[in-house]
């Protein structure tokens, strides 16, 4: 006999509660637009961004939003294609990351590659092939409508350095 589970939303920290409402509302605004999710951590941080970034992630599988994913740290591309199959296969979802997922792969350069992709995403992140098929990302059929940060329903930063978060605030939110 299992004894039923506390209602998750109604015990949960404030931050958790603002994004199941973020959840909401683009489940019921903006569910054809894409998410980006921004993989800015370091590896040895993977399991416990895992546990944070597990429920949001999950939550946009199932409603087979288009997740693109990018990052200014060089192992973010492995570790987001390694966290968003893990989710996949934890929950059981039918969500196929190869074609439901675009990454857009590494910048280097900091809040100076922030600022230049949030001004013109498509002149910084190009000519990236993905998979073997040798297509480049923006001749995806999926990406033509994301030409800025204001083609995505919301973005997603997730860092395990409070600096970083900052920059990505200061840096996206001005254009």
């Amino acid at each position: 006999v299992m004894a039923p589970l506390p209602n998750f939303i109604s015990n949960a920290p404030a931050a958790v509660v603002q994004f199941e409402q973020q959840i909401r509302y683009y489940q019921q605004t903006s569910s054809d637009k894409p998410v980006l999710v921004v993989f800015d951590y370091q590896p040895a941080y993977q399991g416990e961004i895992q546990v944070y970034a597990e429920l949001p992630l999950k939550s946009l599988m199932e409603n087979n939003a288009r997740i693109f994913t990018f990052s200014t740290v060089p192992e973010g591309p492995a570790l987001s294609q390694k966290m968003l199959v893990d989710v996949v296969l934890q929950n059981g979802l039918q969500y196929n990351t190869q074609s439901q997922a675009v990454p857009l792969g590494y910048l280097a350069g900091g809040n100076a590659a922030i600022r230049d992709f949030s001004l013109s995403m498509r002149s910084t992140v190009h000519g990236l092939d993905v998979g073997t098929s040798g297509t480049y990302v923006w001749d995806l059929p999926m990406t033509t409508d994301v030409d800025s940060l204001d083609g995505f329903a919301m973005v997603l930063v997730l860092t395990d350095d409070l600096d970083k978060a900052r920059l990505w605030i200061e840096q996206a939110t001005i254009y």
